[in-house]
């Protein structure tokens, strides 16, 4: 599962929980529980947020190291390290 997901499944679960807690389901106990499981799911959602946030900003650094040390004599090229920035970029997946 991605963040949205998560961010879905939690979504859905409080509503649930809203039904057996609140109204027609009158079963505070069930309500409680899917209440908990969507916790969960909306930690996980704010966790895949940060990590995405977390790879661009290393991505854009990566790319901006690249482009201030770039020497067209050297033997690694810029663009494989550009690209090897491109593999941890959330946007670029």
């Amino acid at each position: 599962m991605n963040g949205l997901r998560w961010l879905g499944e939690a979504e859905r679960l409080a509503a649930q929980s809203h039904h057996y807690t609140y109204g027609d389901g009158a079963d505070p106990v069930i309500g409680a529980a899917l209440a908990a499981e969507g916790q969960i799911y909306a930690t996980l959602a704010v966790a895949a947020s940060t990590r995405d946030e977390i790879l661009r900003e290393a991505a854009r650094r990566i790319r901006e190291i690249v482009s201030d040390l770039y020497d067209p004599g050297a033997e690694v090229c810029p663009l494989d390290a550009c690209r090897a920035a491109d593999l941890i970029d959330p946007d670029k997946l």
